[in-house]
């Protein structure tokens, strides 16, 4: 009648130092398994819901179950099946797998400058139309514009339906540059830095990498695979059997 009602939700066995958003998602209001997201090995299985198919070590193929969730209930003897139970399986699985990367960069690039002129034009907008001050078409070749938009109001809160501001034409000019083998090499390995921080952000262990510059025509390709560790389950609905065989695969 009076005071304060705390509910609090426990999640058994979580993995320690995971990462937000890695855990595999699932259907809590349906059945189903845990497959295998690629084929590796399996490097940690935490079982919260389901029976597991496999254990640490094993080697398993994308698609294979590895928490079923068809939990088969015994009778007292332990060696007949008399029913079985469904549930929506629920594990945190960490496989170890390899990947591919490859990335290009080439020796030539065009680049954009500014030349340094540029140009003003003003508006004003209302529901009868719009008026331009200045500049009334493009200007240049090439360019960039920049513009700003205010609306005219009546003390602090009553807006008008008029609006004014200003437009500004940079003219641009485009060449192309030509890079050597240590800056190309200096691009690809800041966006291979930049990939493995991706890896890093989603959960993903790198464990080992074997990279190497491979020449191209026209510039460099970085190439190679990486064995990572990574979460490797993803949830399989599935149908309730009415008589004891599955549906919905």
């Amino acid at each position: 009648m009076k005071g304060t009602c705390l509910m609090i939700d426990i999640k058994e066995n979580e993995l320690t130092g995971g990462q937000p958003g890695t855990e595999q998602s699932y259907n809590s209001a349906g059945y189903g398994d845990i497959a295998a997201r690629e084929q590796g090995t399996v490097v940690s299985i935490i079982t919260r819901a389901g029976v597991p198919q496999c254990k640490v070590g094993d080697s398993v193929s994308r698609g294979q179950i590895l928490v079923s969730g068809e939990i088969p209930i015994y009778s007292n003897t332990g060696d007949t099946v008399i029913r079985r139970r469904y549930v929506a399986a629920d594990a945190d699985i960490m496989l170890q797998y390899e990947i591919s990367y490859m990335d290009y960069v080439p020796a030539e690039v065009c680049v954009k400058e500014y030349t340094g002129a540029f140009k003003e034009a003003s508006f004003i907008n209302t529901l009868l139309g719009e008026w331009r001050i200045g500049v009334q078409e493009a200007p240049y070749m090439t360019f960039d514009h920049y513009s700003s938009c205010y609306q005219l109001r009546c003390m602090d809160n009553f807006y008008l339906p008029c609006y004014y501001g200003k437009i500004e034409y940079l003219e641009t000019t485009f060449h192309n540059i030509y890079r050597d083998d240590q800056q190309i090499r200096d691009i690809l390995m800041q966006d291979y830095s930049a990939y493995l921080e991706k890896l890093e952000d989603a959960g993903i262990e790198v464990l080992a990498d074997e990279m190497q510059y491979i020449p191209g025509l026209e510039g460099i390709y970085l190439s190679g695979r990486l064995s990572i560790c990574a979460p490797g389950g993803v949830f399989v609905p599935m149908e309730k059997p009415v008589d004891g065989t599955r549906h919905g695969y």
